[in-house]
């Protein structure tokens, strides 16, 4: 999920997307293997974690965004046991209830102390990996008075008290993008 304040900007501390290693495809299943087995090790380091820190790009307040808008996302990508900051691209379609985009990155295996593949059968691995997320998620708006109706789609927005905490102010809205899919 990520969180935004009243004034759209990222809440850090209540903004976090995971995805388990296990669940990477490219166009080859034995690619696949080798990749979660040998290069990510998805049996030791079972989960790549994306922590963002800043987001530019899209409109204050998030619950006005319409169409088609492209945003960047900067934060600290965590492969294995390597935490490096990196700068995403994204681009998303705000239409109603529900907001679908991808977003991607460029970086090396030396980037994150992974070495390059090495096998018989191919003649040679390119340095740079793109990791790209195909997203599906919707806005909601978690109730500050701890009284209040929840709204079902928030994993992190069950307890309304945390949101306030991170704000300082009970009054303060927060909008969150909870991602329901990824590919």
């Amino acid at each position: 999920q990520l969180a935004f304040d009243a004034d759209g900007a990222l809440i850090p501390a209540e903004s976090r997307v995971i995805v388990q290693a296990a669940t990477l495809e490219t166009d080859s299943d034995r690619r696949d293997r080798y990749v979660r087995e040998r290069t990510l090790n998805a049996s030791q380091y079972p989960e790549i974690a994306f922590s963002p820190t800043a987001i530019d790009g899209l409109p204050a307040p998030l619950t006005e965004a319409q169409g088609d808008i492209d945003f960047t996302i900067a934060g600290d990508l965590t492969i294995r046991d390597q935490t490096r900051p990196t700068t995403w691209s994204a681009s998303a379609d705000f239409g109603g209830e529900t907001i679908s985009g991808v977003a991607s990155v460029e970086f090396t295996f030396a980037d994150f102390a992974m070495d390059k593949p090495s096998v018989p059968i191919v003649l040679s691995v390119e340095d740079t990996i793109r990791l790209e997320i195909d997203f599906t998620g919707s806005l909601s708006q978690p109730a500050a008075d701890a009284d209040a109706a929840q709204p079902a789609a928030t994993a992190n927005a069950a307890d309304p008290v945390a949101f306030v905490n991170t704000l300082g102010d009970e009054n303060a809205p927060v909008t969150i993008i909870e991602f329901s899919d990824f590919q």
